[in-house]
């Protein structure tokens, strides 16, 4: 595959924050847990909460995208990283202040240009304690503000505005957010509100792959301490099952999945690679509701690529026959299941002994879907109950190629002789690489350094490989480099000389 990224050749400012991407990141800040902000919560002396943890867990974007440093670089450097930025306040954007430097998100807009945050301050230059706040910027001369804080009415300070961060444009018109470390959703952003909520045309997305699936709602959107993925709303893609039953006598109380030597969830979000595979368990909690004992039931677990349950789906296991007594509680388990992708990365195939089921991969993106029902004596006798078609367990999977190429580079631009360090991020343990820096020169290793000793804008493309295939990545316009002005030699004019003659 080949992808071509498009640069804009900016003078780049490597930023360093000693707070930023650390090895033990502190992902739990005052109730609020994220998937993707790698900022410290608690800053010595005060341990109030740090402004930058907080903008990066409101705009996972960000934080997932590698932004670095102290909150008054975030517009520079949010801006080499390819994010829109401007002096117009949008709802889910981050304003950056550069004095004194603070980072907040933009919750709400009010009139004569003012707006609303919430906001954390590691060293309390905003007058409040600790965890999140809330705030009302007011609109003072040129970009100067002052804060007015939710503990009172007192207006505090004067705070320069260096502009505010929006979400990156995927080339598209197209705002994104992580669901979690795999898959996000994306949006078309309305003129006056860029965040998730206030969108339409929402996308699942895998961030490596492109878009996956078009949705109808924004039950997807991240939550301010949740974790997405349609919690609390109807997804669109999962229509409540029609099935009817008859004699609802026994109730399904719950269906839970894991990975083999995972934990019990309802849901599993994974990425796979072509050709890779994993097993899963489930199991299923039963309690006859009848007042009379229910003889030989039998459990069939059955699977499906879409939430509609039928009980003529094709099997993927079943119990041995149990008879459970009135009032009874009965826990049954379903065998092991593998969940294989094809070496093509096109189908993907549940095996469970003998049984298997095949389903389309559809753009890199596969639900699956486990139900379980119970049957009485001849099999043909449902008695579970008609609520029970809510409980199922749920697979959902990125399908990805055996590698997909990507690198940064520590500098974008300078004047000769300029060096690059350059960095592989290639996913799937490449084992070889080749680069070809724009200037005539190549080398292989995972991150070369590199001496650009004339001037231009150079296109860098690398090629990463390993034993399940190869990919590469250019990226077009991705360092200048500039002579070193000379400044002329000083010219020197001779005097002119003058002789002075005397005539008696």
């Amino acid at each position: 595959m080949k992808k071509i990224l498009i640069w804009v050749a900016t003078v780049f400012v490597l930023l360093h924050g000693t707070d930023a991407f650390s090895s033990d990141p502190n992902l739990t800040c005052y109730g609020y847990t994220s998937t993707t902000s790698h900022f410290a919560c608690n800053i010595s002396p005060y341990n109030s909460g740090n402004c930058t943890w907080w903008a990066a867990f409101m705009r996972p974007d960000l934080a997932s995208a590698g932004i670095t440093g102290d909150a008054g670089y975030w517009y520079t450097n949010a801006s080499n990283l390819g994010f829109d930025v401007g002096l117009e306040p949008k709802v889910g954007a981050i304003a950056v202040f550069s004095s004194p430097g603070h980072v907040a998100h933009v919750e709400s807009l009010s009139e004569s240009g003012s707006f609303n945050v919430s906001e954390m301050d590691a060293y309390h230059s905003t007058g409040f304690t600790i965890g999140v706040n809330y705030a009302t910027y007011y609109k003072g001369s040129g970009n100067t503000y002052h804060r007015n804080t939710n503990r009172g009415t007192n207006i505090q300070g004067s705070w320069t505005l260096k502009g505010f961060i929006y979400r990156r444009d995927h080339g598209t018109n197209l705002y994104c957010d992580s669901i979690n470390s795999i898959w996000g959703v994306c949006w078309t952003p309305s003129s006056n509100d860029v965040s998730c909520q206030g969108g339409s045309n929402w996308t699942l997305y895998d961030f490596e792959q492109g878009s996956v699936i078009h949705v109808s709602s924004n039950g997807y959107c991240l939550e301010a301490g949740g974790t997405g993925g349609g919690s609390g709303s109807p997804d669109p893609n999962d229509p409540e099952p029609t099935s009817s039953d008859s004699d609802p006598d026994l109730h399904i109380n719950s269906f839970d999945l894991k990975e083999l030597g995972g934990s019990w969830v309802k849901e599993i979000s994974k990425a796979l690679y072509w050709g890779q595979s994993l097993q899963v368990e489930g199991r299923m909690e039963v309690t006859n509701n009848s007042s009379q004992e229910a003889h030989d039931v039998d459990s069939d677990y059955r699977v499906e690529n879409k939430r509609d349950f039928d009980k003529d789906d094709a099997k993927i296991d079943e119990d041995s026959p149990f008879d459970i007594d009135p009032g009874e509680r009965e826990e049954k388990s379903m065998s092991p299941v593998t969940i294989a992708v094809s070496s093509d990365g096109q189908t993907v195939t549940l095996f469970c002994g003998s049984r298997s089921k095949s389903f389309p991969v559809v753009n890199g993106f596969i639900k699956i879907y486990f139900f379980v029902d119970v049957e009485e004596d001849d099999g043909d006798h449902d008695i579970s109950s008609e609520s029970d078609k809510d409980e199922y367990g749920k697979v959902e999977l990125i399908i990805r190629p055996p590698i997909i190429a990507n690198f940064s580079a520590s500098l974008f631009s300078g004047d000769t002789p300029l060096t690059v360090n350059f960095t592989d991020h290639s996913t799937n343990n490449p084992t070889s690489w080749s680069w070809n820096f724009g200037d005539g020169q190549y080398a292989t290793g995972s991150n070369p350094s590199h001496t650009y000793s004339s001037s231009g804008i150079f296109t860098v493309s690398l090629t990463a490989s390993n034993s399940l295939g190869t990919d590469s990545v250019t990226k077009v316009a991705y360092i200048t480099v500039a002579d070193v002005v000379v400044p002329p030699e000083p010219t020197i004019t001779a005097p002119v000389l003058f002789r002075i003659v005397l005539v008696e």
